[in-house]
């Protein structure tokens, strides 16, 4: 009784909290110029981290981690996570006026080029890449957080492109098509689970199964996946 009863205090609360968050939005509040520079101080940093380590080197991939203690510097090494992470970065440069949109397309267009001649399982990048050789690095495992993730960001960015096309070089209008095919071939019913209506973890394709654990809460890591996922399998 001890123990539950501070637990049953907070379930009561329930309904008052559940009134306040169905409340009222409050309005935005506009960022003040000293926030506003901040804010873009932040994003030519983060741009500048992407431009000095994106290169032909890295086959226009983007570093998995950079480790600064111990000190071992960049990781040769990229994820799908981090290869969306990086295209939001461009098209965020171009929405923020620090790009423009011919110099976004160029970077985006030699990205997708590397990533249409990676290897894939059913659409998905395996969760690593050596960005030297392009080889997945053992062991080889897709993730459905991270294709949850990176597909997300493929179509967001063919959308933030489609509304800049008048802005962009002929020879990108394209761009916006290939990143939705990207986005297209993702299969996710391969990593789901329809006997318990969950996501696998992911998918060990060096023995060829998913294993037992599953994604069981909307409040995980693999949210924008299942959020994602509902308009690509309405019938599950």
């Amino acid at each position: 009784l001890a123990f539950g009863a501070p637990l049953a205090a907070l379930w009561s609360m329930a309904p008052l909290t559940a009134r306040r968050l169905d409340g009222d939005v409050e309005r935005e509040r506009p960022l003040s110029e000293r926030q506003r520079q901040m804010l873009l101080d932040v994003a030519r940093k983060t741009l500048c981290f992407f431009t000095r380590t994106v290169t032909e080197a890295t086959h226009h991939l983007p570093p998995d981690n950079l480790q600064l203690e111990p000190a071992r510097g960049i990781a040769p090494r990229t994820s799908p996570t981090n290869i969306g992470m990086y295209l939001l970065a461009c098209v965020s440069a171009m929405e923020l006026g620090l790009w423009d949109a011919d110099t976004a397309g160029r970077r985006i267009e030699k990205t997708v080029d590397t990533m249409e001649s990676m290897a894939t399982w059913n659409g998905h990048l395996f969760n690593w890449y050596d960005v030297r050789t392009l080889r997945p690095l053992n062991q080889r495992y897709v993730s459905s957080v991270d294709s949850g993730n990176l597909c997300a960001c493929l179509l967001l960015c063919a959308q933030a492109l489609r509304a800049w096309l008048a802005e962009l070089d002929v020879a990108h209008r394209d761009l916006p098509e290939r990143l939705d095919a990207l986005g297209a071939a993702m299969d996710f019913r391969s990593l789901y689970d329809e006997s318990v209506d969950l996501f696998y973890i992911g998918m060990d394709l060096e023995n060829l199964s998913p294993g037992e654990a599953h994604y069981d809460l909307l409040a995980s890591e693999a949210r924008l996946t299942s959020f994602f996922c509902t308009s690509l399998m309405p019938s599950s």
